[in-house]
Formats: C-alpha cells, sequence, structure tokens
C-alpha cells in the first residue's frame, strides 16, 4: 500500500475483552481495492500510538460512510474520540527464516 488508508473512528461498543478489533463497511471500496478481507491483520494508528487488529465486516448501516469502527478495546488502547482520523495500513510481514535454516 503506498499510501495510508484515513477514515473517521466511531465508537460501536463492542466488548472484545483484550483483543483489537476494527469494523469496517462492506460497501468501502478503498477497503476492497486495498485488498482488505475479514479477519486480516490490520495496523491503526491514531496520532502516535498504533496496534495491531483483526479487521471485521459489518453491514453499511452499522456506521456512518467513510468511517471505522473500534472495539472497546482498540478504543481505549488510542484514546480515540469520535471523529478522529484512523490510519489503517497492512502489517509489514515478517522475514522468512526458513531460507537460513534449510539448504542443499
Amino acid at each position: 500500500m503506498n499510501k495510508p488508508l484515513i477514515l473517521k473512528a466511531h465508537r460501536i461498543g463492542i466488548d472484545t475483552y483484550k483483543q483489537a478489533v476494527i469494523f469496517v463497511r462492506n460497501d468501502c471500496e478503498i477497503c476492497r481495492a486495498e485488498g482488505f478481507e475479514l479477519h486480516s491483520q490490520v495496523n491503526i494508528t491514531l496520532n502516535n500510538d498504533s496496534l495491531r487488529a483483526t479487521l471485521n465486516i459489518v453491514i453499511p448501516s452499522l456506521l456512518p460512510e467513510k468511517s471505522v469502527g473500534l472495539s472497546e478495546f482498540a478504543w481505549q488502547k488510542l484514546k480515540a474520540k469520535e471523529g478522529d482520523n484512523i490510519q489503517l495500513s497492512r502489517l509489514i510481514p515478517p522475514i522468512s527464516l526458513s531460507g537460513y535454516f534449510y539448504q542443499e
């Protein structure tokens, strides 16, 4: 992803215990264009705080356009406020170590 995706924070009040979950509308064209799918692991950032979150997809009536819902855990960790700009980006995949241990 060249440019981070920015959407507005929306508090939806879902308790996911200690798991950061982000909810996006199933009609979010930008999310689909970026290849975000159900249960993708993404990085969410607000100001200087960021955390890894699981992406869930919801019907459009649950969220305003151009917004993302945050689980209560994510909302509190990021100290979010309604309408804050949330940056959404792919996680950087881990470097594979398989080449270091297997040689023919």
